[in-house]
């Protein structure tokens, strides 16, 4: 006799950070994409775009945007084209914020013209 149970599996944790961040810098801003968490804390509703030109600072002071939960790039006006920035993302959920990426360096673009 074979009996059948079924579970649902509820995570209730912060789950894991957003993925694959890239973050580029020219003329028109900062550029930042990210790729969602593998594991989310229930249907994310926005992430969070943290960035700063002085990595040393606490994160509570960095600059920050919300994006919608849809998206997964933005840019960014900044004043500075020619400092290296340095760029975190988060989800965050209707149950909590999730865990915060690792820091990603963003680089001012070589570009010009010789003659």
């Amino acid at each position: 006799m074979c009996h059948q149970a079924s579970v649902e599996v509820r995570i209730l944790g912060p789950g894991s950070a957003p993925t694959d961040i890239v973050a580029t810098l020219d003329s028109l801003g900062l550029h930042v994409s990210w790729n969602p968490p593998s594991i989310t804390n229930g249907q994310i509703k926005n992430y969070i775009v943290y960035w700063t030109a002085d990595e040393h600072k606490e994160l509570a002071h960095w600059k920050q945007v919300l994006v919608t939960g849809n998206q997964l790039r933005t840019s960014i006006a900044v004043d500075n084209q020619t400092d290296a920035f340095f760029i975190r993302v988060q989800s965050s959920s209707v149950n909590g914020a999730g865990i915060v990426s690792d820091t990603v360096t963003s680089k001012p673009s070589i570009t010009g013209s010789y003659v």
